[in-house]
């Protein structure tokens, strides 16, 4: 089955082995003792294809190993089945579910078991287990293999006797007529079931004995009758459950909310930024629009004949009045002027009645001589008697605000009145001030109309509307560039952390692969550890923004969601930015061959 051929490695300048000629055939049971660091475990390496640099030839089934093509390569790693001193049994899963990784046989599975008498272990977990029982473990996950060559590198060096002798009765009821058995060890308990004994000493055989077949008793002891798995078989058994089950557990063992939390902050970021690049102009005129008096606007005579009259609920004229250096104006009512809103008004309130008026900070000065019991004092215009109850605020900002709202307005200091409009009207010898525009009231204002009116320059509010959202264009551009700044730094420092974290693991990966899972399994598997992390990620950064968005409608009743295929968008972005980042570190790691892998030569 086996043969080598003036077999010779090198490590540096040091001889490991030197001149290795050994045949190995079916149905028996080889035995390679010496001393540590005679070369045992880096021939069972060479045997085992896990290292292919050496010098002279290795023959299997009359085939060079040295000229395998990858399919053939990977065919004869899959016909090899290896036992450690250590079980390297996955700690994270049941007995049973690290066997089901091997192969998801269940029928298989439960037959070994009983063969090994380990039926009632398989719920159990690893650390559960003695050193002898995890053996057997790792005697019947090499059977699930259904290996042509059996490997037990040193398999009963941290066991006592007893369970020594355990191990060696079952391996020795393991020889098969298409099967080699090839055990190193130090120790001459292997002696009664071997067929060939051979000893390395400083990298070459010392001495090779042929045993008497008859001479011990396990020898006749019969062999076990397990069932020899057929390949393709193997190959189509689904292992989807399992292997989602091992990339879950590891996922939650590492995973906390503080790393997710992190992933969803930049989802919600780029969805809330998205939702205000293309809802902010519109929701901010709307919230305005039912903040402030929106549909009263001044407009030009002309472009007031080209408005439909069904948009026109009423006409304000200006009604003024100068008297003793006080200008009298009407006072639009409540829900029709800015006035109303608390912030405008530094002492008082909003008229209620009729007779009730607003003075400006300059009249409160020169006239009211800045006394805080002015509420209450009467005026007289023509006759007419007037209550003051309240005052107009003197802070700049706001006195635009409200001059800039108001066509008829004049800002300047002198001393002014503001008598409600339905009363205003009503004074003798008032007068209508011709203008070219009218202050209006519009009826149905929507987006539509309210998009015409800034065309036509006619919006109170449209260079504050357009002030905020210049400076919001700005915020959100230099918003998307640190964004992206933070995406691609911590692109490759997150990056860097998962290589790390996976070189910790890189002896797990080497190993699962020995015991038979494949590469492009073990890619699908760590690579599904990663994403689930991004997954709930993504979903955190999407629940957040649907929070967030809700509660917008709810206190505002203001709609700030975006489009579908946005949200598609920035889905498919977060996608291939998770695929890249998590794919380079494990094909970085991956693409080591399995002696990198297992052995300290990373």
């Amino acid at each position: 089955m086996i043969k080598l051929e003036n077999i010779k490695k090198k490590y540096n300048d040091s001889v490991v082995l030197n001149n290795i000629n050994i045949d190995f055939k079916e149905n028996k049971i080889y035995i390679i003792k010496g001393i540590s660091g005679s070369g045992k475990t880096t021939l069972l390496n060479i045997i085992g294809g896990i290292d292919y640099k050496y010098e002279g030839n290795y023959f299997y089934l009359n085939k060079s190993v040295k000229n395998f093509n990858k399919k053939n390569k990977k065919t004869f790693i899959s016909n090899i089945g290896y036992m450690y001193q250590n079980s390297f049994l996955i700690r994270d899963l049941s007995i049973y579910d690290n066997l089901r990784l091997i192969n998801n046989d269940n029928k298989l599975i439960d037959y070994l078991s009983k063969v090994f008498d380990v039926k009632k272990l398989l719920y159990k977990m690893p650390s559960e287990l003695s050193g002898g029982e995890r053996q057997r473990i790792s005697l019947i996950r090499l059977l699930l293999k259904s290996p042509k060559i059996i490997i037990a590198d040193e398999p009963t060096s941290s066991l006592d006797f007893k369970n020594s002798y355990e191990i060696v009765k079952y391996i020795s009821k393991l020889r098969n007529k298409n099967n080699v058995i090839i055990i190193s060890t130090h120790s001459n308990i292997f002696d009664q079931i071997a067929d060939e004994i051979i000893y390395l000493e400083y990298g070459s055989i010392k001495k090779h004995i042929i045993c008497d077949k008859n001479k011990y008793e396990l020898n006749r002891e019969t062999n076990i009758n397990f069932i020899d798995i057929d390949k393709k078989t193997i190959k189509n058994k689904k292992s989807g459950f399992i292997d989602f089950k091992y990339s879950y557990i590891k996922f939650r063992k590492k995973s906390n909310f503080i790393s997710i939390f992190a992933l969803g902050l930049i989802v919600f970021l780029l969805l809330l930024a998205l939702s205000l690049k293309y809802n902010f102009k519109n929701q901010l005129e709307l919230y305005q629009s039912r903040k402030y008096p929106f549909d009263t606007i001044y407009i030009s005579k002309t472009e007031y004949e080209k408005l439909e009259k069904q948009n026109i609920q009423k006409i304000y004229y200006d009604y003024y009045l100068s008297s003793d250096n006080v200008d009298y104006y009407g006072l639009l009512p409540f829900d029709k002027t800015i006035i109303s809103n608390k912030k405008y008004l530094k002492y008082g309130y909003f008229p209620k009645k009729s007779n009730e008026v607003l003075v400006n900070f300059e009249y409160y000065k020169q006239k009211l001589k800045n006394s805080k019991n002015f509420l209450g004092t009467n005026i007289y215009l023509n006759g007419i008697k007037f209550e003051i109850v309240g005052v107009i605020t003197d802070d700049e900002n706001l006195l635009d605000d409200i001059y800039s709202t108001n066509y008829y307005y004049k800002n300047d200091e002198l001393c002014k009145v503001f008598i409600p409009y339905e009363k205003i009207k009503t004074i003798p010898n008032i007068e209508i001030i011709q203008t070219d525009y009218l202050m209006i009231t519009l009826r149905n204002l929507d987006n539509k109309m309210i998009d015409y009116l800034n065309s036509i320059d006619s919006n109170c509010w449209q260079e504050k509307t357009n002030n905020i959202i210049f400076t919001t264009d700005i915020f959100l551009k230099v918003f998307f560039a640190s964004l992206f700044l933070i995406i691609l730094l911590s692109f490759l420092f997150v990056s860097s952390q998962i290589i790390i974290e996976l070189i910790y693991r890189k002896r797990e990966f080497g190993y699962l692969q020995l015991f038979g899972i494949t590469k492009k399994r073990l890619y699908k598997m760590i690579y599904i550890e990663y994403a689930l992390k991004y997954f709930y990620g993504f979903i955190f950064g999407i629940i957040t923004y649907s929070f967030i968005l809700v509660l917008i409608k709810i206190s505002l009743d203001l709609n700030f969601s975006i489009k579908l295929w946005l949200v598609v968008l920035v889905a498919l972005i977060y996608y291939l930015y998770s695929v890249l980042l998590i794919l380079l570190p494990i094909n970085r790691i991956l693409k080591k061959d399995i002696k990198e892998l297992i052995m300290n030569t990373f």
